[in-house]
């Protein structure tokens, strides 16, 4: 008997661009993502150097590492799937960057 969830196409890991993607529209959809968190961080750089700074940096290095597992990692689903982990990293980074430029701000 097959698993009824196996065909669910609701489930996280049904979805078509966890399993048909080559990882081009991973790529894609993160570039957008550092376009917009650098931009953030750009600001943020204003208020505060070195948080704003250190945060680019950590996005443009999660994004480089999207294009070297996008290349390099043979199996699709596995390749897809750290993908993905990756462009939630970086806009996970791009919000705690900008919370903790937040608290540094408040502080008298």
């Amino acid at each position: 008997m097959t698993d009824p969830r196996r065909d669910d196409p609701e489930l996280v890991r049904n979805q078509p661009a966890l399993r048909t993607s080559n990882g081009g529209v991973w790529l894609a959809w993160g570039a957008v993502t550092v376009v917009v968190v650098g931009v953030v961080m750009g600001f943020m750089a204003a208020l505060e150097p070195g948080i704003g700074w250190a945060a680019l940096v950590v996005v443009v290095a999660l994004f480089l590492a999207m294009v070297v597992v996008r290349f390099t990692v043979g199996p699709l689903r596995p390749r897809l799937a750290t993908m993905a982990v990756l462009d939630v990293l970086i806009v996970l980074v791009g919000l705690v960057s900008v919370i903790a430029v937040l608290v540094a701000e408040s502080r008298p």
